[in-house]
């Protein structure tokens, strides 16, 4: 083993949320390798509430302490943390601006579908501060990687590409979904996570997994009968049943475990399940009062694990290594001007399996989808494009388009309607957000 010079610096914004102990755990174990070169991290906390973030803080270092790591967590005001940063991930949650939104659809008298429109009007609401984040980024560590995890992931990371990509900003989206669908078709197929592999293309959300891999052998052809029955294991978690169901309607795995839009799923009676976000909160409090690390389960659903979305963390962990010692490594990202991976526009902001190196983020080229199932990803990647142009450069008419690429949700007059709600509500803060 050799040392490498120097600790990687990860600014991380939303410092104090519960994403935090899965990463540093996933950076944990990326350092614990045997046999591999070892490396150190400074992670430094930005978050509103000071007590969130110190909490973190203490956490990280009760971690590296059991076990004896280079790893060290302070918290930081933003300008601090971003000075010379090697790494940025933003997993901030915006209550505020969701909230903002939420009243939008309250003065209007109705909703609109998660996906599809949902995204646009959420991407409006959370867009200013991440585009604020990427232009405060671009002075300050130019060329880092910045990750991420708040939705709508690809929208916001094709945003910040448009805009201040020509500057050396790197912004990539990094979504739960994938890594939980990999769990969690190990916890029900009774397997080792690490046997599975699944090459899969789409967008944030919305997938397929044109090959699934189990020891490098095709889970499809091997384990197809198992997947018919997989939510009824027990231990699986009611929204799981998209798996099966899906799987038996078109013979393929969506990219998540749990977002099963369009479809709509057999109704299920509620299961006494773990409340994984509770269960998590009191492992942190329980590990913090103990001076321990929050124990990791060796078979766990990713939903009743006491880390929050843990397959996300090691990810996370995985990037930081690559990037401290320059070993590649595959994750699931959202790679903004990487269509070709599918045979797309070039504009579509894709989620694929992508290498990680120093040098750069190089999406595996997964081919086109299988026909029929190709068509809705496809369309909402074309909807998502026209409205990282919005956040780039607010425009109503581009807003209006973007609403009217999936027009089946609502009347002319609605789209109307809440283009108008949108670009009044959130258009002079996209402005300032990316001109300062």
């Amino acid at each position: 083993m050799r040392h490498l010079g120097g600790p990687l610096r990860i600014a991380c914004v939303g410092g104090g949320s519960m994403f935090m102990p899965s990463i540093a755990h996933g950076i944990a174990a990326s350092m614990a390798l045997p046999d591999a070169q070892v490396f150190g991290a400074e992670l430094a906390l930005v978050d509103p509430d000071p007590g969130r973030a110190e909490r973190m803080a203490t956490y990280v270092g009760v971690l590296a302490r059991s076990r004896h790591l280079p790893l060290t967590a302070a918290m930081r005001p933003l300008s601090a943390a971003l000075d010379g940063a090697d790494l940025v991930i933003c997993s901030a949650g915006l209550p505020e601006r969701r909230a903002r939104l939420d009243a939008i659809y309250g003065r209007l008298g109705w909703a609109v579908p998660p996906e599809g429109p949902g995204v646009v009007a959420e991407a409006a609401a959370t867009g200013p501060f991440v585009l604020d984040l990427a232009r405060q980024a671009v002075g300050r560590c130019p060329g880092a990687p910045m990750v991420g995890l708040v939705d709508p992931t690809d929208v916001l990371a094709g945003a910040a590409r448009r805009r201040f990509g020509h500057a050396g900003l790197r912004p990539l989206g990094l979504c739960v979904e994938v890594e939980t669908l990999r769990g969690t078709l190990a916890f029900g197929l009774g397997l080792p996570e690490e046997d599975v592999t699944l090459v899969y293309g789409g967008v944030n959300h919305v997938g397929w997994v044109a090959r699934f891999l189990v020891a490098g052998r095709d889970g499809y052809a091997e384990l197809g009968g198992e997947l018919s029955v997989l939510s009824h294991r027990a231990g699986m978690y009611p929204e799981n049943r998209m798996i099966s169901e899906i799987y038996g309607l078109t013979g393929l795995i969506r990219s998540s475990a749990s977002r099963a839009w369009p479809f709509v799923l057999t109704a299920t009676p509620p299961a006494a399940l773990p409340d994984g976000c509770r269960l998590q909160r009191e492992a942190l409090k329980a590990a913090l009062e103990a001076g321990r690390p929050i124990p990791e389960p060796p078979r766990c659903h990713p939903l009743a694990a006491p880390l929050n979305c843990p397959g996300t963390g090691r990810a996370v962990g995985r990037m930081a290594r690559a990037l401290a010692t320059g070993e590649p490594s595959v994750m699931a990202l959202q790679v903004p001007y990487a269509g070709e991976a599918l045979g797309w526009s070039p504009e579509i902001t894709v989620e694929v399996p992508a290498v990680v190196t120093p040098g750069g983020i190089d999406p595996v080229q997964v081919g086109p989808l299988p026909p029929g199932v190709d068509g809705l990803p496809r369309m909402l990647g074309q909807q998502r494009a026209i409205a990282s142009d919005y956040l780039a450069g607010p425009d109503e008419q581009v807003l209006r388009r973007a609403l009217a690429a999936t027009p089946h949700w609502g009347s002319v007059a609605q789209i109307h309607a809440l283009a108008a709600a949108l670009h009044t509500e959130f258009a002079a803060e996209l402005d300032a957000a990316v001109s300062g």
